[in-house]
């Protein structure tokens, strides 16, 4: 059979971008010194004081406050997060209270999904009272109207890091990365394919009277579809042109394909009639 290996391998490659591309982006670099009000809501009390931009990046700082609890301070985007995506964000802890007491003080993510068993994942980076300095992830989820905290969690080295989080289909994967080393996987889950409909950066005491100081460089969401909340039939960018796109761009390769190979197979040589024969045998003498 005749191929051509440059072209199919163009077809494979192209199809299996077209097959992974996302819809829309969200991407907002805090060390430009910029906050986009439009995209992202400041999440806390007290938010809009503990919360400035710098050139280091979005600057949380979280006081120390003997007898009194405080909760998590951050930002959210404003869109719900639907199909496939990826959420990343860098970040750097400048001062963190040691916890005598509690779950720890630190940096995380928080995804909540629009499902029954109102489930949530997290990823943090975070100080606790025995383990000391770790990276962890929680599975939540209600039962029963009972909430259950499925932790796991793996020792940290550096003060700084980066949180990655992916869903591809119903898979959600945790990741992170302990100061300039690469990503590592920290669990995967099955979660299922609702919306996103809360994704919060924070600097988090855990509800705890300990202080909290952290720089978050960027904070980046790649999805399917990003749904706007004043429009929710539309999101912010149509995945619509980029799937045509491909989708020509294919059927054209294609038929390239089909073309070159028909030009490839050789041309038939007409056949010269055979001389004609008595329809009858020879006479013997």
């Amino acid at each position: 059979m005749i191929t051509n290996k440059p072209i199919t391998s163009i077809i494979i490659f192209l199809t299996i971008l077209a097959s992974t591309t996302y819809g829309d982006e969200l991407a907002a670099d805090f060390r430009l010194k910029e906050f986009d009000n439009e995209s992202f809501r400041l999440i806390g009390d007290h938010a809009e004081q503990l919360i400035t931009t710098t050139s280091k990046g979005l600057s949380v700082k979280v006081p120390s406050q003997p007898g009194k609890k405080s909760g998590a301070v951050g930002v959210a985007p404003r869109a719900r997060i639907r199909g496939d995506f990826e959420i990343s964000s860098s970040f750097e802890i400048v001062r963190v209270d040691k916890p005598k007491t509690g779950y720890g003080v630190g940096v995380g993510l928080i995804l909540e999904f629009d499902s029954p068993q109102k489930d949530a994942i997290t990823i943090e980076r975070f100080l606790m009272p025995e383990e000391g300095e770790v990276f962890c992830s929680t599975k939540i989820n209600v039962v029963d109207e009972k909430k259950n905290y499925f932790p796991k969690r793996s020792p940290a080295t550096s003060k700084s890091g980066k949180f990655l989080v992916t869903r591809k289909g119903s898979s959600v994967s945790i990741k992170y990365a302990d100061g300039d080393g690469d990503f590592r996987l920290l669990r995967k889950e099955e979660m299922g394919t609702d919306d996103v409909t809360y994704a919060r950066l924070a600097a988090d005491p855990l509800y705890s009277e300990y202080g909290v100081d952290a720089i978050f460089h960027d904070f980046r969401i790649t999805a399917d579809e990003l749904i706007d909340p004043a429009n929710p039939k539309s999101s912010k960018a149509s995945a619509l042109p980029i799937i045509v796109v491909s989708t020509i761009t294919l059927l054209l390769l294609g038929f390239a394909l089909w073309w070159w190979k028909l030009k490839r197979q050789p041309t038939s040589s007409p056949v010269s009639p055979s001389p004609k024969r008595s329809s009858s045998p020879k006479s013997t003498s």
